[in-house]
């Protein structure tokens, strides 16, 4: 039987973006080595607590999960190039604030998503030879 997975849930929704290819590869923590290749790994995000009257700590209601979207782009002196593979990114965070301000969010397991949206820039890292991994975090936020 099929585990319910929110990564997967997530990178479904991702997949909705138009600046993200349909046909190319999308990982869950793995990048592939092709340009035009896409990840999404989830980052270690605090669990938030509260006290209750008894002392108990219990789970706070509203929690927040991190992500990495990455994406391996061609990559090198090409100023123009890298002004691309930056400009799909700006696109992509775009597209994130877009769905969130109209409220469409991806179905979440044991909870309801209230905000979806980048966190950071993206960055290369990785860059070598003639590509490279550009990068942005992605905050959820949702209600249990």
């Amino acid at each position: 039987m099929p585990r319910s997975n929110n990564a997967g849930a997530l990178r479904n929704w991702l997949r909705e973006c138009p600046e993200i290819a349909r046909g190319n590869a999308f990982g869950v923590d793995y990048l592939g080595d092709a340009p035009g290749s896409y990840a999404l790994s989830s980052v270690p995000s605090e669990l938030k607590y509260r006290e209750n009257i008894l002392g108990r700590a219990l789970l706070q209601t509203r929690q927040r999960q991190e992500y990495w979207l990455d994406a391996r782009a061609p990559y090198g002196a090409d100023a123009n190039q890298n002004l691309d593979n930056l400009a799909f990114f700006q696109a992509v965070a775009r597209w994130m604030q877009a769905q969130n301000d109209a409220g469409r969010f991806p179905e979440w397991e044991g909870g309801r998503v209230v905000a979806i949206l980048p966190v950071l820039s993206a960055a290369p890292e990785n860059a070598g030879g003639d590509a490279a991994r550009y990068r942005i975090r992605i905050r959820v936020e949702f209600e249990i």
